[in-house]
């Protein structure tokens, strides 16, 4: 059995997961709000910034969350920090998808 299936069939792996996806999904939506009101310039009425806000949704929990959970998962030492550093690539990500999308 290699790794990644040890960390999958782990019985808390599906519950906690969910978790830290939600976690993502909830700084996506504060960093997408933070934007909405700071970013300057026209965002094309309210059309593009709804389809960015339901495509990010779900674009940050399948390529942010789901690849960070896995590390923190094989590294429990540091999961405080992969945490920290995942919200703030979030944010971060999130920011500048924004500017270069929809400002």
């Amino acid at each position: 059995m290699n790794k990644m299936e040890q960390i999958t069939s782990q019985s808390d792996y599906g519950e906690k997961a969910s978790s830290f996806s939600k976690l993502i999904m909830a700084v996506f939506f504060i960093s997408y709000v933070y934007m909405v009101f700071t970013a300057g310039g026209d965002a094309g009425g309210w059309l593009w910034p709804m389809l960015f806000l339901a495509v990010g949704l779900f674009i940050s929990s399948i390529f942010i969350a789901a690849p960070l959970y896995v590390l923190i998962r094989l590294f429990p030492r540091f999961s405080m920090v992969i945490t920290i550093l995942s919200i703030v690539l979030t944010f971060f990500v999130t920011r500048v998808m924004f500017i270069w999308l929809i400002s």
